[in-house]
């Protein structure tokens, strides 16, 4: 075994047998660990700063679509695969209720996170022209659609 590398241990599983990388299953804990999540994680641009300014904007505009929000990055983490980024899937998911003014105000210039989100399709942004990258990222952006609906239909 090549001694540079570091095994993983084995991802935490909930009760469903599915990898939960922690996220708690009870609501009233799942701010916290976004919030600590999001705070220990090296993004670009202020996107962590970012992320916190939306999320105290949602505890005191919309708790119930912070809820929901949070219900959506969990399921969104769950889905990952073994060698995945999680931050894509995180921050989309942080973001997937967004409305276009909090986009603009939020992610005016984290493109490729807003290209992942129901409202980045409408916005103008420098990537709107770029055709899909892969199909990769394509399968994200319904992944994020499916957590959307299915949170909200269980509401």
């Amino acid at each position: 075994m090549n001694p540079e590398i570091i095994p993983m241990p084995p991802a935490a599983q909930d009760t469903c047998g599915r990898k939960n990388h922690g996220c708690p299953e009870d609501d009233r804990l799942l701010e916290a660990w976004v919030r600590k999540v999001n705070s220990r994680w090296l993004v670009h641009s202020g996107l962590q700063h970012r992320a916190n300014a939306y999320l105290d904007h949602l505890a005191a505009t919309d708790h119930t679509r912070l809820i929901d929000s949070l219900r959506i990055v969990r399921e969104l983490v769950r889905t990952l695969g073994p060698v995945e980024d999680p931050k894509p899937r995180f921050y989309a998911g942080l973001f997937s209720l967004a409305t276009d003014e909090e986009a603009k105000r939020y992610l005016h210039d984290h493109l490729f996170t807003l290209s992942l989100i129901p409202v980045g399709a409408h916005l103008e942004h420098p990537s709107s022209d770029v055709p899909e990258v892969c199909t990769q990222v394509r399968r994200l952006r319904e992944d994020i659609h499916k957590c959307i609906l299915a949170v909200q239909a269980a509401a």
